[in-house]
């Protein structure tokens, strides 16, 4: 993997890797230290450039202090006005203008068209970084209704997402836990909070915010209705790779034996407990781990006669893992040999 922008702040790694996976571009968070390190692909390095150079996360911050070192130079000749006793008092008012905060121009991390400012309100907010209550600018896109909430005073993006508790709508009743997980992780992966209610019946209510409700159902109403896994970022049908046993909690020396799937189009891996009823397990696989997973679906394919596809896999390997690119490379010079002898 290459690293394409490094940063002390989660907030702005977090930014940075919404933005780029809402564009298609496989993003992953690496912790160097005390700096936080954003990496893509090699193949995807200079598409990830140019699309932060169009629209970066940074840059909105850097927008909004031009904007307040602007707000303040008005402020300090304002003041100078007051004290002018050639001043008229309609000249020292201050405008309505300057009182109110303008608007950044954000763009929509699903379809890129610029955000309306819609207002601050005071949510409850959960998680590590924003806990309790805080204001936070609200922006919609008026073209597929995503909202997206930022800080008033720094510019970048409440991250986890607030969760306003008046403003959550049912969506679907599942019948069982693994239901409700898949369909939570396909809402996750294309930007929607959901979250999910056990109900006395057994069943599991699935509740998101009210505004993207409609953009919620036309999303499940897309997927395919044979039951098969489905990819939780393209929505591809997912391959079985192995069952495997994976440490979920260094500290307590827990492991849980697990099926593991893999999509074949984004190389996303999905984890679901076997002991479980296929209950979705969240664990962050190490390096090595997803370089075993992946070179296990190589060997699948060479088992399948599907040669090309095997020389894909390696090379996603050699994309994400160069410094262990000696295998794959071997292995893709040997598959190519093999397909030009028609063996």
């Amino acid at each position: 993997m290459e690293t394409i922008r490094t940063t002390a702040k989660p907030d702005e790694a977090r930014s940075i890797q919404q933005f780029l996976i809402s564009s298609g571009i496989i993003c992953y968070i690496r912790s160097a230290g005390e700096m936080l390190e954003v990496q893509v692909s090699p193949n995807d390095l200079g598409k990830a450039e140019e699309i932060l150079k169009k629209q970066s996360p940074t840059e909105v911050k850097l927008s909004e202090t031009s904007a307040n070192s602007s707000v303040a130079a008005m402020n300090e000749k304002e003041k100078a006005a007051v004290s002018s006793p050639a001043q008229s008092p309609e000249d020292v008012e201050p405008s309505e203008s300057q009182e109110m905060k303008a608007p950044q121009p954000y763009r929509c991390l699903r379809c890129q068209r610029e955000l309306d400012y819609v207002g601050e309100e005071t949510f409850t907010t959960e998680g590590l970084l924003f806990r309790g209550r805080r204001n936070l600018d609200i922006y919609a896109c008026s073209s597929c209704g995503h909202v997206e909430f930022f800080l008033p005073s720094g510019g970048q993006m409440a991250s986890p997402r607030p969760r306003p508790s008046m403003s959550q709508a049912s969506l679907r009743v599942a019948k069982s836990e693994y239901e409700a997980r898949v369909i939570q992780q396909l809402l996750n992966g294309a930007g929607i909070d959901c979250n999910i209610i056990a109900l006395e019946s057994g069943f599991f209510d699935l509740q998101v915010p009210e505004s993207e409700i409609e953009t919620a159902k036309g999303l499940l109403e897309a997927q395919p209705s044979d039951g098969k896994l489905q990819c939780t970022h393209c929505q591809s049908p997912l391959d079985f790779i192995s069952e495997r046993i994976l440490q979920t909690d260094d500290a307590a020396d827990y492991s849980v034996k697990m099926n593991v799937y893999l999509c074949p189009q984004c190389y996303q891996v999905l984890l679901l407990d076997r002991d479980k009823p296929r209950v979705i397990v969240d664990i962050q696989l190490s390096p090595e781990e997803r370089y075993d997973i992946l070179s296990q679906r190589a060997t699948q394919l060479i088992d399948r006669k599907e040669l090309k596809e095997a020389i894909r896999m390696y090379q996603q390997m050699i994309d994400e893992f160069p410094e262990w690119a000696e295998e794959p490379q071997r292995c893709i010079k040997v598959l190519n040999e093999r397909i030009a002898q028609g063996i």
